[in-house]
C-alpha cells in the first residue's frame, strides 16, 4: 500500500521539533525572565568595561592630535625665524596694528595657510581646523563676540616674575635660535588656558610665571593626563605632568636652565 506523500510543514511551524513518538509538535521560541535578565547583566557588564576603555582612547587621539598640531605650529615658527635673521617672533603685538602682528596671525596666515581677516580668520569653522586650536578643548570664549572657541597655544615668552631683573632667565619670545643654549630642552610654545580672551594662556600670548606656578590656573590648560603638552625649541614635542611644569617653572629654584629658562644670553 503506498504511504500518503508528506505534507509540506507551515511557515509558522518551522520553529518544531518531534516529541518522543515521533509527532510534530510546535514548539514557541521566546525568552525566559531568568534568561534575559542574564543577557541584560551580560551587555550592562561589556559596557561598564568598554565605556572607560572608549574615553581613553578618545583622550589619546586627542593629546595625539594636539602634539601633531603643535608640531606644525613650531614648524611654522622655525620657518618664520628662518625669514627673520634667525630670530622667534615676540609673543606680544604691535601697539599700532595688534591683529596683524600677533605671532599666531603672522605665523598662522604666512606659514600654515591660515586665511586672512577678510577670509574667516576668527570664523569658528576657521578656529576649530586650525593647529593652534587644540581639539581637546570644547570650551568657547564669552568674551570675544560671538561665543566661539580660541586658538589656545600659548608662546613661552618671559617667563620671569617681576623681581628678576631681565635677562637673568629667558623664554624663547624674540629670541635667536643661535641665542639658545639648548633648543632641544627650552620650551618654545605649549598648551594654553582654555577660552581666554586673547586666546592664550595667561591672557597675553605668553607663558608667564605667575600662571605656571598657581595650580588653578595651570588646571585649565593641562587637558591631557593633568599634563601639558609642549614644543621645543627645536622643533620636537613632549608631554609633561603638571607637577613637573610647576617645578619647572618655579623661577626661584630655576636660576639655571629649565623647561622655561634659559640662561645662556647672547644675542
Amino acid at each position: 500500500m503506498r504511504e500518503p506523500p508528506h505534507k509540506a510543514i507551515p511557515a509558522n511551524r518551522l520553529f518544531s521539533t518531534f516529541n518522543i513518538r515521533g509527532d510534530l509538535r510546535e514548539v514557541h521560541s521566546a525568552f525566559t525572565l531568568i534568561e534575559l535578565l542574564a543577557v541584560i547583566a551580560i551587555v550592562s557588564l561589556l559596557v561598564a568595561l568598554l565605556l572607560p576603555l572608549a574615553g581613553r582612547m578618545r583622550a589619546k587621539a586627542g593629546e595625539a592630535a594636539c602634539l601633531s598640531n603643535l608640531r606644525q605650529v613650531a614648524s611654522g615658527l622655525l620657518l618664520f625665524a628662518a625669514d627673520h635673521d634667525n630670530r622667534f617672533p615676540a609673543y606680544f603685538s604691535d601697539a599700532n596694528d595688534p591683529a596683524h602682528t600677533h605671532w599666531q596671525y603672522v605665523v598662522g596666515t604666512q606659514y600654515l595657510g591660515e586665511p586672512d581677516l577678510n577670509s574667516g580668520y576668527n570664523d569658528e569653522r576657521t578656529i576649530r581646523r586650525s593647529p593652534m586650536h587644540c581639539p581637546a578643548d570644547t570650551t568657547k570664549s564669552a568674551l570675544s563676540p560671538p561665543p566661539r572657541p580660541v586658538r589656545n597655544v600659548a608662546m613661552n615668552g618671559s617667563m620671569y616674575p617681576t623681581h628678576v631683573q631681565w635677562p637673568k632667565a629667558q623664554g624663547a619670545s624674540y629670541r635667536k635660535l643661535t641665542s639658545i643654549g639648548n633648543p632641544s630642552k627650552l620650551c618654545l610654545i605649549a598648551d594654553g588656558q582654555s577660552g581666554a580672551f586673547s586666546n592664550e594662556w595667561g591672557y597675553s600670548s605668553r607663558l608667564t610665571g605667575l600662571v605656571t606656578s598657581n595650580a588653578e590656573q595651570l588646571s585649565k590648560a593641562a587637558r591631557h593626563r593633568d599634563g601639558l603638552n609642549c614644543a621645543m625649541a627645536d622643533g620636537h614635542v613632549e608631554w609633561h605632568p603638571s607637577t613637573w611644569i610647576l617645578q619647572e617653572s618655579d623661577l626661584d629654584h630655576n636660576y639655571n636652565d629649565s623647561l622655561f629658562f634659559d640662561t645662556a644670553v647672547t644675542h
